[in-house]
């Protein structure tokens, strides 16, 4: 099968929008609020000033429409943006209200990198069927789903989304390092192989994508859930040869699972830059319970660490008391000995 090959553009560089501020209150009950909407493309058939006055209408109108509240437009502004040589137009709506919109927003993260489409194209073909997991994981209507214009020709172009009320299900951006070529996917299976881990879970995923990390790759992912996940790509033992990583990976992955330890996919990384080094790779959440135990005992070859395999897994299970799932033999690449890596529940 095909290696898994990263997308060409790089790191996602994105702007934060400012929601719910209140700025003065114009009767004992209401306050002002502002909802900005950045990076729009900018049209030719309308100016930018119109443009903002027509979303803030429409903002009144779909409130009243789909929330059954009433809010005051008190002002609408524009600012014509050229930064980065990709001009775009950004929106501040401020209204006046009990209280500030409830804001859902599926393309906007503070601590993670958005899984970004590569081109205009590309991201304007996703907006029908992102629009659909939008609506039937949050229960809410869209108030506008457009593609944002990156700040660099290279950033990428961000999905958004914007609703307003309480989701059944709240979109999520995470991301994580990528530190080798996944080997035995293709870009498809690898992606389902991490997407079923969520369905398993209760939750959906909308889109992922590998990024450019030089000199390593990311992986970004946007779900439906009302769980903050947090992956990270852990080796778990070196192994000699590809065939013999795919082997061992599928091994692991299935050991994983009959023990209750939670993974988003396991398999086979070759190292980025050595092309000989390979390591039976899983995606763990942060706060998995497996902790990974070597013993010291180093073998020069895998016959010899095989050979003494169930006796290490018996010394630390039953004379040290430890709660030991399993142990497999792990190369390092470095030596070219043989140490017993050990599964235990931490």
């Amino acid at each position: 099968m095909d290696m898994l090959k990263p997308c060409v553009f790089s790191r996602a560089i994105f702007m934060a929008a400012t929601v719910g501020i209140s700025l003065a209150a114009a009767t004992a009950n209401a306050g002002v609020y502002s909802l900005s909407i950045w990076d729009v493309q900018r049209r030719q058939d309308t100016s930018c000033e119109q443009m903002a006055l027509n979303e803030g209408n429409r903002l009144v109108d779909f409130v009243q429409a789909n929330l059954g509240r009433s809010i005051a437009l008190r002002s609408a502004s524009c600012v014509d943006d050229e930064g980065g040589g990709l001009p775009r137009w950004k929106f501040r709506i401020s209204y006046e209200s009990e209280a500030a919109l409830p804001l859902v927003a599926a393309g906007r993260s503070t601590s993670s990198e958005l899984p970004v489409y590569a081109t205009a194209a590309e991201c304007e073909a996703a907006i029908a069927p992102e629009l659909a997991k939008f609506t039937a994981n949050t229960g809410l209507a869209a108030f506008r789903s457009y593609c944002r214009v990156p700040l660099y020709k290279d950033s990428g172009w961000n999905l958004e989304i914007l609703g307003f009320g309480v989701p059944r299900l709240a979109p999520r951006n995470i991301s994580t390092e990528i530190f080798g070529t996944v080997m035995n996917h293709t870009r498809e299976s690898y992606f389902e192989m991490i997407s079923a881990q969520f369905r398993r879970d209760g939750m959906d995923v909308a889109h992922l994508v590998i990024l450019n990390r030089f000199p390593y790759l990311g992986l970004a992912i946007r779900y439906y859930g009302n769980e903050d996940i947090r992956v990270a790509e852990t080796g778990i033992l070196g192994v000699e040869g590809k065939d013999n990583c795919v082997a061992r990976a599928e091994r692991v992955g299935m050991d994983l699972a009959d023990h209750g330890f939670k993974n988003y996919g396991t398999y086979c990384s070759q190292h980025m830059l050595d092309k000989t080094r390979f390591t039976v790779t899983s995606l763990l959440p942060l706060e998995s319970p497996l902790k990974l135990t070597l013993a010291p005992e180093a073998f020069k070859d895998l016959p010899a660490c095989e050979s003494q395999l169930e006796a290490t897994i018996r010394y630390y299970r039953d004379d040290l008391r430890r709660d030991i799932t399993n142990g497999y033999c792990s190369l390092d690449p470095k030596t070219k000995t043989y140490q017993t890596v050990l599964f235990e529940r931490n």
